[in-house]
């Protein structure tokens, strides 16, 4: 989702999980921020609880090995760093999932939210009828106007999927005038779109970003974890 990134409110925070230390030593994870979003990735590091410092977010001691850990944590800053200017460059959507996917080496999978579209049309033309299957197709054609005229590109990858992108979605679909004969769409049409939406998120499998509480309520997730779909 291509936006004005220059403006973004970027930080890398270290902490530590006490509630997940185990003989009193907690693992570190790296806390990334964007704006007011934030989301965590591990560092695959632990340390004593008493020896962390959670207000500089750093090792207190200065022995050999824990010098040697907070070198460690910087090296991971500046890579986090990196992807976030990478970002900027290439004038993504700069959200915390997104540096967190690219330090995980997530980013580059090559499954989009087009990709999800012809694999559901695909798996499903031996279960439905046509006339409901291409109701399918008419969702697709709209989200690809969507992400053509709105967002100026061709597709989008899961990992950038949010309850802002959803949001804008519907307000395009609220908004879109036809340029052939066909009326604009009603308040039914555009939610039967954002339910053939949801649809296709949840036969996916796909926990990323969002979940499918996100066509109704704000789910308020971090990428790679799971929230109640109810």
């Amino acid at each position: 989702m291509k936006r004005k990134t220059l403006t973004a409110t970027f930080g890398v925070h270290f902490v530590i999980r006490k509630e997940k230390a185990k003989n009193g030593n907690a693992p570190i994870f790296a806390r990334i921020s964007v704006n007011r979003q934030r989301c965590e990735v591990s560092v695959k590091k632990s340390i004593p609880v008493r020896d962390w410092d959670s207000r500089k977010g750093r090792v207190k001691s200065w022995k050999d090995e824990y010098k040697n850990l907070n070198s460690f944590l910087e090296q991971v800053r500046t890579i986090l760093v990196e992807h976030y200017q990478d970002l900027v460059i290439e004038n993504e959507e700069i959200t915390p999932a997104a540096v967190k996917n690219r330090f995980l080496g997530l980013d580059d999978s090559g499954y989009s939210l087009l990709d999800l579209f012809d694999y559901h049309n695909d798996q499903m033309q031996k279960i439905l009828k046509w006339g409901t299957l291409k109701n399918y197709f008419t969702t697709k054609k709209y989200m690809v106007l969507f992400l053509e005229a709105h967002l100026k590109r061709k597709d989008i990858p899961l990992t950038l999927l949010n309850y802002r992108f959803i949001s804008e979605f519907e307000n395009f679909l609220r908004n879109y005038q036809p340029l052939d004969h066909h009326k604009p769409l009603g308040n039914n049409g555009v939610m039967k779109h954002l339910e053939r939406l949801r649809k296709v998120i949840t036969l996916a499998g796909y926990s990323g970003s969002f979940c499918a509480t996100d066509f109704g309520v704000v789910c308020a997730t971090d990428f790679g974890s799971n929230c109640a779909t109810g």
